[in-house]
């Protein structure tokens, strides 16, 4: 689990720096598939991190059929629903 930790951690921080692209979220997709509740307090701020990011890009898109919208919403609702991060859900 430690590695998983790792490799979000990192690709946490090259997402801060950089624009989203689809590779990248498969990669995010992929590690949060590998994490398993109850979380360790280190991954519980990874994931939190994450999602505030991909609300912050989605955001930033100038149409909804921007082709990145439909994983950034995804990794939004996994995070806030799955990892129970309800303050971080969309209202419906």
């Amino acid at each position: 689990m430690a590695t998983v930790t790792a490799v979000l951690e990192y690709l946490n921080n090259w997402f801060e720096e950089r624009s989203f692209v689809p590779q990248l979220g498969r990669w995010l997709y992929a590690l949060l598939a590998c994490l398993e509740k109850p979380l360790l307090p280190e991954a519980h701020s990874l994931i939190r991190q994450l999602a505030r990011r991909c609300a912050s890009v989605r955001a930033t898109l100038e149409t909804k059929d921007d082709e990145r919208l439909s994983a950034l919403n995804l990794l939004i609702c996994l995070v806030a629903r799955y990892f129970e991060q309800n303050d971080l859900a969309d209202n419906d």
